[in-house]
């Protein structure tokens, strides 16, 4: 058919549109069909004219072509999932496309050949789109819960993917757990340590807190200034700087950044330190 001129082929298929059209035709053609392929050297013929034909890159082209064509069709696609899920109604039918996926997957170059189609579809921005659109259909995540229900609730299935799970959880997987359980336990001991009210209190209160809770250890009034005046979180209300107001400088010091410095430091627990301990600190703070 591929050598014939553009309209005898649009005759042609127009012409099996409508035998197919009629509902009793294609229960014969299934029917013949699968007399056919109970045969394993048909199957194996069939096999062979379709690694040949799909070897063509203009035959998998004018193929997919078609698919889009027949999937855009409202009429045509509800028909084929019908078919479809007639056809994995049949516990038969689900071994075979399962044994087929696993030893294709078990092929280096079908594995490849896979694993780039899905690679060049996701990196299209459009492709992306619709798959994300598809997947915020009520109805499609409707399914979607209904078939992992399904899923889960035979033992076996369960017992699969527990041994999957098992065996994926290698030593660098669980290294790389520790780590980041070891992160998240950081995060909430630095959390446990805020106080009850922390969301009732100022944001500036809050800003001061978080410095004076995230440092290990004491640090003086400076180095908190310093602190303040790097991360530019809130501008300094009693003078040029935060690193100016609470420093040991008379002539720059403010008593009211001292205090307020003072209420927080009560507040989150977490005492001051002065004199050359300070220093010492205040050089920490410094070179962090």
């Amino acid at each position: 058919m591929k050598n014939h001129p553009p309209e005898v082929r649009r005759r042609i298929s127009e012409g099996l549109k409508r035998v197919l059209a009629d509902p009793k035709v294609r229960q014969r053609r299934g029917e013949a069909l699968r007399r056919a392929f109970a045969d394993p050297k048909v199957r194996q013929r069939r096999s062979e004219v379709a690694k040949r034909a799909w070897a063509d890159p203009k035959v998998r082209q004018r193929r997919s072509e078609g698919i889009r064509r027949a999937w855009a069709d409202p009429e045509v696609r509800q028909r084929m999932i019908e078919a479809l899920k007639r056809a994995l109604a049949d516990p038969d039918v689900r071994q075979r496309i399962s044994g087929a996926m696993k030893r294709a997957w078990a092929n280096p170059e079908a594995r490849q050949r896979m694993t780039n189609a899905i690679k060049d579809a996701v990196a299209d921005p459009k492709v992306r789109q619709r798959r994300i659109e598809a997947q915020r259909q009520p109805e499609v995540q409707r399914r979607r819960s209904q078939s992992v229900k399904s899923t889960l609730s035979d033992p076996k299935v369960r017992q699969r993917m527990s041994e999957a799970s098992k065996a994926s959880w290698t030593t660098e997987r669980r290294a790389l757990a520790r780590k980041r359980w070891g992160e998240q336990e950081a995060a909430l001991r630095a959390f446990g340590r805020r106080p009850l009210d922390w969301w009732h209190r100022p944001i500036l209160w809050r800003i001061v807190g978080d410095i004076l809770i995230s440092r290990e250890g004491s640090m003086t009034n400076h180095g908190l200034g310093k602190a303040l005046d790097r991360a530019h979180l809130v501008r300094c209300p009693y003078g040029e700087s935060w690193g100016a107001v609470l420093s040991s400088n008379a002539k720059t010091k403010s008593n009211a950044a001292t205090a307020l410095v003072a209420k927080i430091r009560k507040w989150v627990n977490k005492p001051g330190i002065s004199g050359r301990a300070g220093a010492t600190v205040d050089n920490a703070s410094r070179s962090a």
